[in-house]
């Protein structure tokens, strides 16, 4: 309401905030987030279908974006919270050249 009493939000602010919160939380299960590292970890290229899905070059901005993301102003505490330590090992689970498999060998 803040925002819509600033002008930042121009009509609807509960549908705006609902909208905003359904587009940050995505659900995921055991079995797609596996996926995603081993995509990741695979150079961005889905291990299952072969398919290349993303630049192998990008892998590692979104290896660092994945390990700092929802952080905003407690990026200073380092990831304590556990939301955090879960994307945290995601991110090091996916290590490229590092198949999450072969991580805790």
């Amino acid at each position: 309401m803040l925002m819509y009493a600033y002008g930042h939000i121009k009509s609807e602010p509960l549908r705006a905030c609902d909208i905003y919160t359904k587009q940050c939380s995505v659900g995921v299960n055991a079995k797609d987030l596996a996926m995603m590292a081993a995509t990741l970890a695979n150079g961005g290229k889905n291990p299952v279908t072969g398919k290349q899905v993303m630049s192998a070059g990008n892998v590692p901005e979104v290896l660092a974006v994945m390990a700092t993301a929802g952080l905003y102003d407690d990026s200073a505490s380092g990831c304590t919270r556990p939301a955090c330590r879960r994307r945290a090992a995601s991110a090091a689970a996916s290590s490229p050249s590092r198949p999450a498999s072969s991580a805790s060998r």
